[in-house]
């Protein structure tokens, strides 16, 4: 199944750790903590129990594990993910739902930037961008044996991450990185400067990638229209 929403301070923490597998919890700094997600370079990764929840009944499915994750952010909309999951067959449980307040995240909060190496990230310059995406794949497998028709376990193969970017054509910079298959670091970054958690901490959710390089370039110039590229 898949899962779309708003990417919330709070709840999306979870599917970090699904997508990625290995979370560590930093001291706490103004009342809040620092969770770092990082990839976990093994085919083990944390399943989670998903539950559907509708007037008239409660499914439980348990083992999901996450297949893909889309963050994508589009100037003026509010940063969304989509969660595709595969899990055990569901089944009927009672369930008590929990609302908590959460903070949410528009384009306005949203930063990417590039850099040589990662050190470099820090200081480097925000780029103008239209739009950006960022997707997780995961190759998950089912393993199925005698006597049942739901997964016993689920297995994670290969792991990839592709970005999407969509930009003012100004200059040739990233048609040359293309071209001379040259690596970059790439941060984007979400600050919710308008709200507070803690004492004095803006939300802040940091993706960071150590090595990226562009696969495919192209620009649009078509006639009385602005110029723009994407890659």
């Amino acid at each position: 199944g898949t899962l779309t929403g708003k990417v919330n301070i709070t709840s999306i923490g979870l599917i970090f750790l699904a997508a990625l597998g290995t979370e560590s919890v930093g001291s706490v700094v103004s009342g809040t903590y620092l969770h770092t997600f990082t990839r976990n370079n093994t085919n083990t990764a944390p399943t989670l129990t998903l539950f559907r929840k509708t007037p008239d009944f409660v499914t439980k499915m348990a083992m999901c594990a996450l297949k893909s994750l889309v963050i994508e952010v589009v100037t003026g909309e509010y940063v969304k993910y989509t969660a595709e999951f595969v899990g055990q067959l569901g089944v009927t449980t009672t369930q008590t739902i929990a609302y908590t307040d959460e903070i949410e995240f528009t384009s306005k909060y949203v930063t990417l930037k590039t850099a040589s190496l990662v050190a470099g990230l820090a200081g480097a310059t925000a780029i103008s961008v239209k739009s950006a995406k960022i997707t997780i794949e995961k190759e998950v497998e089912p393993f199925y044996s005698l006597g049942s028709v739901t997964p016993v376990e689920i297995h994670n193969k290969t792991f990839n991450v592709t970005v999407e970017v969509e930009k003012r054509h100004s200059d040739e910079a990233y048609k040359t990185l293309a071209f001379n298959n040259t690596s970059q670091a790439m941060e984007l970054r979400l600050t919710n400067t308008d709200d507070l958690i803690g004492t004095a901490q803006s939300p802040d959710i940091v993706f960071t990638l150590a090595k990226t390089k562009i696969t495919e370039w192209e620009a649009d110039q078509g006639l009385d229209d602005i110029a723009m590229e994407s890659m």
